[in-house]
């Protein structure tokens, strides 16, 4: 029987429910999910570096042989994994957009002038900022439902969350999808992916279940924050795009109050020398 880890929370246990049933479509493997508590779920803290607290204890839970793999979201996860570990396959990929949830359904450009919003991602508060200057953007975190309570309770406009989590959580909110194209989103964001012993059966078996649109996004869009030197506390962002054959990407950073944008095409064999490129002409 495999034993596939996750984080406790409501969406890590969903995404390791739909990665249970890709291998049980294709396999005869049992598999148990095992949920591991994460630091990051234990704390708090602002000042936590939150991928490898959402990650390192799942990465030690395989590679001391508690689980055989771990099910992760990309966005979460670190640049570079646990000597020996691998990302040995990207299953999942759903719609990287963020989304705005407000009481009325109300888009970005519709919020009245000095409106409240909340979100704890440097990527974000450049976007809002950068398009809305005028809006107010208050620190959260949390998961999910933690931070739609939050924004309600303390009486703010809004909040935005990624739309893979809601989708997957399937939450009663009204929201407007913010096109990826111009509030462009975290790298990997999305995508789900699974973690195991480099070169294992384990990580063999999860192959059959790679999705090979998932990969490509991954690999740009991981070269990008890697070219970057960043984590999830560098406000940047890239979205991809996989059509007619050739890959689009439109990445940007900020700094202070300045950002910078720019677009790419390429070939998706190519993926992840051009997720470098888009970050060099960033960095430029």
């Amino acid at each position: 029987m495999m034993r596939l880890g996750t984080r406790p929370s409501k969406l890590a246990m969903i995404q390791a429910e739909m990665v249970s049933e890709r291998i049980a479509s294709i396999t005869n493997e049992k598999v148990k999910i095992v949920p591991v508590t994460t630091e990051g779920d234990l704390s708090g803290k602002q000042e936590l570096n939150l991928k490898s607290a959402f990650t390192k204890r799942l990465e030690d839970a395989i590679a001391n042989g508690v689980v055989d793999a771990a099910v992760h979201s990309l966005k979460d996860f670190p640049l570079q994994p646990m000597d020996g570990l691998a990302l040995v396959s990207f299953p999942i990929s759903y719609d990287p957009s963020d989304y705005l949830v407000t009481e009325s359904g109300t888009g970005l450009f519709d919020l009245k002038q000095g409106a409240e919003i909340g979100t704890g991602s440097a990527r974000r508060k450049s976007l809002i900022e950068f398009y809305r200057p005028d809006i107010y953007v208050r620190p959260m975190r949390g998961n999910v439902d933690t931070r739609i309570k939050k924004y309600r309770e303390i009486g703010l406009d809004g909040v935005v969350l990624s739309g893979a989590g809601l989708t997957r959580l399937e939450l009663k909110v009204k929201y407007q999808r913010l096109n990826p194209e111009f509030f462009i989103p975290a790298a990997g964001q999305g995508i789900i992916a699974v973690e195991a012993k480099e070169g294992s059966r384990i990580a063999m078996l999860m192959n059959k279940i790679n999705d090979n649109e998932a990969e490509t996004r991954a690999r740009a869009e991981r070269a990008f924050l890697k070219t970057l030197g960043g984590d999830c506390n560098v406000p940047a962002g890239i979205y991809t795009r996989i059509y007619n054959g050739k890959i689009f990407l439109k990445g940007f950073i900020a700094s202070g109050k300045s950002v910078k944008f720019s677009i790419l095409f390429s070939k998706p064999a190519s993926a992840w020398d051009a997720g470098t490129e888009l970050a060099g002409v960033l960095l430029s």
